[in-house]
């Protein structure tokens, strides 16, 4: 069956039930009806708890339906890792290559879902309690928060994160390549990632975000990434605003990286750092202007 015929069902059975629960008649909507119910179910963005990967009681992941009529998902890794200098503190899923200071026997945690709203805390013993919060911020973005407290008695310091939208689960995003990756460099402008990455040789560092696993040549002026659809119609992007401090792409394992770092942070102290993933349907280049009319005081240019 196709995803829109199924959602039509879906939405037929979603009627029938809630009549039944509330004891009226049930009354058949004609087919203009039915549609109208799921034009506006499907116009909409959504978010919720979800799992990638499941025997992990260590990950804290979350979906995301784009603004557009689609039964897909982006799947946010958040945080996939977080590293305190050279200490991988806390992984999401397990690496035999990456030792972590807390393991994946790590308790699983439940979302707080408050519809628009999702958050979790999680506990890594005497070192640091972290969270996140995810929430729908208008009609086509969600907003993004972590946060990262000291329970030692020195400071944190070196504190950068990976958080990694996972795209194989959206196919329209899930191009085997980074060439549908842009970021904006001073000397080039907007530019696809798979000319960046793998660092190509004698490249000149003249911006203030990095091409890498949380480090690397800062190569880019502006603190976000795009990804387009294979129709050139439909992006997403990813920033973590002034605590953007590189992007990288897996095409492989297709994915896209807007990591952040956080500032030091003194013993028995919180901080809090905010990011956004934005939705856009039309061109790159309408795409492209809309990001800077609406948030180019928040992208921070270096």
């Amino acid at each position: 069956m196709k995803p829109k015929a199924f959602l039509i069902c879906i939405t037929f059975a979603w009627i029938i039930a809630s009549c039944q629960q509330t004891g009226k008649n049930i009354e058949l909507l004609s087919v203009e009806e039915t549609m109208a119910v799921f034009d506006s179910i499907q116009h909409q963005m959504h978010i919720s708890p979800g799992s990638w990967r499941p025997l992990f009681n260590s990950e804290q992941i979350f979906w995301i339906s784009p603004p557009w009529p689609s039964s897909e998902y982006i799947y946010v890794d958040f945080p996939e890792a977080i590293f305190v200098g050279d200490t991988l503190a806390y992984l999401s899923h397990v690496n035999r290559k990456l030792p972590t200071l807390f393991n994946y026997k790590l308790p699983k945690v439940q979302w707080k879902d408050n519809g628009d709203v999702i958050s979790y805390e999680r506990n890594l013993g005497n070192y640091l309690d972290f969270g996140g919060e995810a929430s729908i911020s208008g009609s086509n973005s969600v907003s993004m928060k972590l946060w990262i407290k000291n329970k030692t008695d020195k400071n944190l310091e070196n504190i950068t994160l990976q958080t990694c939208a996972f795209l194989y689960p959206i196919k329209e995003f899930s191009l085997g390549s980074n060439s549908n990756k842009y970021v904006h460099t001073k000397d080039s402008g907007w530019i696809s990632l798979n000319k960046l990455w793998p660092i190509p040789d004698n490249v000149s560092e003249n911006g203030a975000y990095s091409i890498g696993w949380r480090s690397g040549p800062a190569l880019c002026d502006l603190p976000v990434i795009i990804t387009s659809s294979q129709t050139g119609e439909h992006h997403v992007a990813m920033t973590w605003f002034e605590n953007t401090i590189s992007f990288v792409g897996n095409a492989n394992h297709p994915c896209f990286h807007a990591d952040p770092y956080f500032p030091d942070i003194k013993p028995g102290e919180t901080a809090t750092i905010l990011g956004k993933m934005i939705f856009y349907e039309g061109s790159q280049r309408d795409f492209v202007t809309f990001l800077m009319e609406n948030y180019s005081s928040a992208f921070v240019t270096k």
